[in-house]
């Protein structure tokens, strides 16, 4: 991809690669003069890189990287992958906000070639593993986001299971109340749905979690949403 662009509402989902991004990869021309990629409400997970190779979900190059409320979760990078970012050149990074982003056993969440890129705003994201940017104060390091695998429907009668988080999930009300619809680092007014975010927004692509109902006999539960 190349030249200015933006990805919303978007599920990139068991893709894999050997180099760079195994959803997305950025990049422009040297006399582009970084043009922005803004990659808004869209879900990565179960994306894999190939045995020994170095690969991140996203990678980039010349370009300047934009992400709200994204959810990078369940990765399958392994040892040398990276569960969020690969960069080859040093990029601005204008902001980076209210994304969940979970680094799996034996990956790293993002490496750099030529320094790593310092968001001008970096807001109330939660990370599970640590992040390589600079922890922010409003940020969150947890250890267990409390998702749940859900089956939605998608094109052609098809159906795809995706991770949800739970109503006891960190993400969930972990963002400020929107001041300002213009305000860059403020919580996208919609989640992936096009439900409206409420009150103080959910970290990730979803507003709202999961509530469990469990029936008399306490051996199942039925997500409802």
């Amino acid at each position: 991809m190349s030249g200015s662009s933006s990805i919303k509402r978007s599920v990139f989902i068991r893709n894999a690669a050997a180099f760079a991004g195994t959803a997305f990869y950025g990049t422009a021309n040297e006399d582009q003069n970084n043009p922005e990629v803004a990659i808004d409400n869209t879900l990565f997970t179960k994306n894999q890189k190939l045995e020994g190779s170095l690969a991140a979900v996203v990678g980039a190059s010349r370009i300047s990287l934009a992400l709200r409320n994204n959810t990078f979760f369940n990765n399958q990078l392994g040892i040398g992958g990276l569960a969020f970012l690969y960069t080859i050149n040093p990029i601005p990074v204008p902001v980076i906000s209210h994304n969940v982003i979970q680094t799996p056993l034996g990956g790293s969440t993002c490496r750099t070639q030529g320094g790593i890129p310092v968001p001008d705003i970096a807001s109330e994201n939660v990370y599970v593993g640590g992040t390589c940017f600079e922890e922010h104060p409003t940020d969150q390091i947890e250890t267990d986001l409390q998702f749940l695998d859900l089956s939605i429907p998608i094109a052609d009668s098809k159906v795809v299971s995706v991770p949800v988080p739970l109503v006891t999930s960190p993400v969930v009300n972990s963002g400020a109340p929107n001041a300002s619809n213009t305000d860059p680092a403020a919580c996208l007014e919609e989640d992936i749905f096009g439900d409206v975010r409420q009150g103080a927004c959910d970290a990730g692509v979803f507003e709202g979690g999961l509530e469990l109902e469990l029936f008399s006999d306490g051996f199942e539960a039925v997500p409802i949403r």
